[in-house]
């Protein structure tokens, strides 16, 4: 008896697959709706026109679920239509009843599954591909639009590839059903049999369809050399031009001709020569890359700049349109050797506004002495412009936000719901002690400083707030602050929260797997729940196509309402030739690689209400433009209700952003491309000197006036020194003011100026006998010494700046400022203040005369010339001819800059 005669009728087959569609539909469709409840009470919380967002991505989610549920069905019921004509023959020759397999059932099945699994696959680019804007920039190789690589190929390559994932799916279903029945209702099978019975043509009209797919696909397929890496340039280098890229073009035409003649062996039955004929063409493309490697090793790199430089100028190219950085404007910056009593006196509001308090410092300092209670904590110091009293002034601002980490449910959820106020100090001042000077201070009604005041100072959504609380909450209220044995209460006066109606306490309690929202007899009708406190969670949530800046910052308007401030980027790895950074990926640890980047958008999140407003700040973003085609409702409107005027003045240019277009400008500052190419004029960014070993300096906001301009503002800036030297040779600014935002700006130092380096600053710091012997003192046990070294150009030249303070080493220490190293020129001069420090300078008492020279530096350069020597001859013997080409580069570059310095060798 065979296995199909266990089953007494056929419907118990086609019963179970249609049980299992339909059980697999309802589970399907419970979660859909379910998920579809609470996304919209939770997207209409934060406000009704984001719930546009979260329609319009079901939508096109769906939609594209149905459609290839559609494509799927058709294909998998055909192809069963086919396998059954193919095995009635089967039947018929061995005199066995046809048996009536299931297909519209199987069909169905796998569809439904299919099509669900693959629905977000092919709608994450649908809607930028329908959107598409354009850049009006073609790329140099194929002369199509930027905008076609960054919103219509991402969608086209996954579609191509969804299509050769269902044909290989089909060809191994095909095969697997093939087996099945063969095994179940026949002993044997004759392999000639197969052929005469449309088996075999079965299948290799699929591997056909296959290819077929593949040669229309080549196309797309070419376009990746644009990414390609070629001798440490991103793009198409000279042999991915003429070599790879031709082969690209004749293989969709082989692929063509091999198949037919596969098809013709096939049925003449010579099995080897249709083998043959489909393994030619890669066969061809193992050749084509050998021929690459030989032409690159044995042709251009012997001659490369000759060969490659159009198409290194083309990453310079796309690599500065990339970052935003081709209207970066450079120009000279003659350093003035004069400082006197008029230099500070013309330069006073820089100068009262030079940092020497330390980020990390004043938040140790806060949470000793501002948190009040073991429940609040400070997350973040950041600064900003406030007018006080007529007079612009770089304020640090530090909300107090809650942390209920070790309490139990019902203080979590229901009184110790949000922080209180924040503290404000200058960056520029310290008590007596050497502790942050604190003008906007402590837990009460009143908080007010001159103009300065915060009238609502609850904050209820912050960095610090990732859990949901519930307020409003029956029989209990919020605690405020505590005040001796008692404490000040509260109730939520906001419009934000979902209301804890039964139905909503049901989906709520589901999705947080929390028992207590449907039994606690604190939650009735009048309760809200404040879900999304996390504010990058919160904007992330309603922009998941934008990357968000993890550091918020706090800003008050002029009624005294807290905002955060949180910057918004579009990204793109998808720019040709444009060279790639890194930055932290969706799951923690990883990284992704982008290569464009720009801040188009600035989110504000009112700390109370949770109110977000997203505003477009670049219209010349072609994607963010795509986004806001989309997504209309989501963004401000951009001529009818820009930023306020009272909370752009604290605005300021994102540290991340500026980070990367520095780094980005060590090389690519330069455009000549014979320049470029030798690393003649390399840069990078300034180092000091740190417990930890050497360091990069971090760019510092400064309050000054640029030059050529007449006011002050918050500028951004770091400074470079020439590549493998010490001294400084320009350094880099960037606006913040609302009419010339992001704008970048490259100050030169005059070639034959020798600028003090940051580390020959320390350097000499530490060699000198009194300072030497305070900081070893200071660094004894018990005790740490913490140095932050900032280059603030002031006028026409660079004050260097770097406060000393003193740190016990326990978790309770309170960091002191126990000295302020001031430098300018060739002079340095350390005091208790800066006041103190800078009239040493001015009276040239006390001062301390620096040497500068580069003889370690020089050392360092003949050092690394003779490792990259050794490196060369290694890679040679090894055959590591990719390195060896890289070293070669290397070695040739230090060779130029040795050239260039040869005079300083006795």
């Amino acid at each position: 008896m065979s296995i199909f005669d266990l089953i007494s009728e056929k419907t118990k087959i086609r019963g179970r697959f249609i049980l299992g569609a339909v059980v697999f539909a309802i589970i399907v469709l419970i979660g859909i709706a379910f998920d579809f409840a609470v996304q919209m009470l939770e997207f209409n919380e934060i406000g009704t026109q984001y719930a546009s967002l979260y329609l319009t991505n079901f939508k096109i989610k769906y939609i594209t679920m149905a459609v290839a549920f559609v494509f799927i069905y058709l294909i998998v019921w055909l192809t069963n239509i086919i396998i059954k004509r193919n095995l009635k023959k089967f039947f018929k020759e061995e005199n066995i009843e046809l048996k009536k397999l299931p297909n519209n059932s199987i069909a169905f099945l796998i569809a439904l599954v299919a099509s669900f699994f693959v629905k977000d696959f092919l709608a994450s680019n649908l809607l930028l591909y329908i959107n598409s804007t354009s850049f009006e920039i073609t790329d140099p190789i194929f002369f199509k639009d930027i905008g076609y690589y960054m919103f219509q190929r991402p969608f086209l390559i996954n579609f191509f590839d969804f299509i050769k994932g269902s044909i290989i799916a089909i060809i191994a279903y095909s095969i697997a059903y093939y087996v099945l029945a063969f095994g179940v209702y026949f002993n044997g099978i004759n392999i000639k049999s197969l052929r005469t019975n449309g088996v075999v043509a079965h299948n290799v009209i699929n591997v056909i369809l296959f290819l077929i797919v593949i040669a229309i696909s080549y196309q797309i397929e070419a376009e990746s050399i644009l990414f390609s890496n070629f001798r440490g340039y991103i793009g198409a280098g000279f042999t991915e031009v003429n070599l790879q890229l031709w082969m690209y073009k004749i293989s969709p035409w082989l692929v063509i001709i091999t198949t037919i003649l596969a098809v013709i062996f096939l049925g003449r039955g010579k099995w080897k020569k249709a083998v043959g004929s489909v393994l030619f063409v890669p066969a061809l493309w193992v050749v084509v890359f050998i021929v690459m490697w030989v032409t690159q090793t044995f042709y251009v790199s012997p001659n490369e700049f000759n060969k490659e430089s159009q198409y290194i100028k083309n990453n310079i190219d796309y690599t500065r349109q990339a970052y935003n950085l081709v209207g970066t404007e450079e120009s000279a910056y003659p350093v003035s050797t004069i400082v006197d009593a008029n230099f500070v006196v013309n330069n006073k509001p820089a100068i009262d506004n030079i940092k020497i308090t330390d980020y990390e410092s004043t938040l140790k300092v806060l949470n000793q002495t501002q948190a009040i209670r073991g429940y609040y904590e400070f997350n973040d110091a950041d600064i900003a412009t406030y007018n006080i009293d007529g007079v612009d002034t770089a304020l640090l601002l530090s909300p107090r936000e809650i942390n209920t980490e070790d309490m139990n449910y019902i203080n979590r959820k229901f009184q110790y719901t949000h922080g209180f106020g924040a503290v404000l100090n200058p960056v520029n001042k310290v008590t007596k002690e050497g502790e942050p000077e604190f003008i906007l201070k402590d837990i009460k009604n009143d908080l007010s400083y001159g103009n300065l005041r915060i009238v609502e100072p609850r904050i209820y959504y912050g960095e610090l707030t990732d859990e949901y609380v519930f307020v409003n909450a029956s029989g209990i209220n919020e605690i405020d602050y505590p005040v001796g044995d008692e404490a000040v209460e509260t109730r939520y006066m906001g419009n934000g929260g979902i209301p804890m109606t039964l139905g909503n306490r049901i989906l709520m309690a589901m999705k947080n797997l929390d028992i207590q929202m449907l039994v606690s007899g604190y939650i009735n009708d009048e309760t809200r729940l404040l879900p999304n406190r996390n504010i990058i969670d919160r904007v992330e949530k309603v922009a998941p196509f934008l990357k968000f800046d993890k550091d918020a910052y706090m800003v008050l308007d002029n009624n005294g309402t807290q905002y955060w401030v949180v910057d918004g980027y579009t990204v793109s790895p998808y720019y040709p030739y444009a060279q790639y950074f890194e930055m932290e990926g969706k799951l923690k640890g990883t990284t992704e690689k982008y290569n464009y980047i720009r801040n188009s958008v600035k989110a504000l999140v009112n700390a109370y209400t949770g109110d977000v407003k997203l505003y477009i700040i670049d219209r010349g973003d072609p994607m963010v433009m795509a986004y806001r085609n989309i997504y209309p409702e989501i963004f401000a409107d951009i001529d009818a209700e820009p930023i306020p005027d009272d909370i752009w003045s604290h605005i300021r240019y994102p540290e991340f952003l500026f980070n990367i277009q520095a780094q980005m400008l060590e090389k690519y500052h330069v455009t000549d491309v014979s320049a470029f190419y030798k690393g003649e004029d390399t840069w990078a960014i300034a180092t000091h000197q740190t417990v930890d070993g050497e360091e990069r300096l971090e760019p510092n906001y400064n309050l000054i006036t640029l030059p050529g301009k007449y006011a002050p503002e918050l500028t951004l800036t770091i400074p470079y020194t020439p590549s493998q030297r010490q001294l400084l040779t320009s350094w880099l600014a960037v606006s913040s003011n609302r009419n010339e935002y992001g704008k970048l700006r490259i100050y030169k130092f005059p070639k034959e100026a020798n600028v003090l380096g940051t580390i020959q600053l320390d350097n000499k710091i530490d060699q000198d006998a009194q300072i030497s012997q305070d900081l070893n003192l200071w660094n004894g046990k018990g005790s740490k010494v913490v140095r932050q070294m900032s280059v603030v150009p002031i006028g026409n030249t660079l004050m260097y700046v770097e406060p000393i303070y003193l740190e016990a080493v326990n978790e309770n220490a309170i960091p002191q400022l126990k000295k302020i190293v001031v430098a300018f020129n060739d002079n340095l001069a350390i005091g208790d203040t800066l006041e103190d420090a800078i009239n040493q300078l001015i009276s040239q008492t006390g001062t301390i005369k620096i040497e500068q020279s580069d003889v370690n530096s020089l050392k360092n350069l003949v050092e690394q010339t003779l490792t990259t020597y050794n490196n060369v001859k290694t890679t040679s013997q090894t055959g590591s001819w990719e390195q060896f080409g890289k070293e070669m580069d290397n070695l040739g570059i230090l060779l130029e800059q040795l050239n260039a310095r040869k005079e300083e060798i006795q």
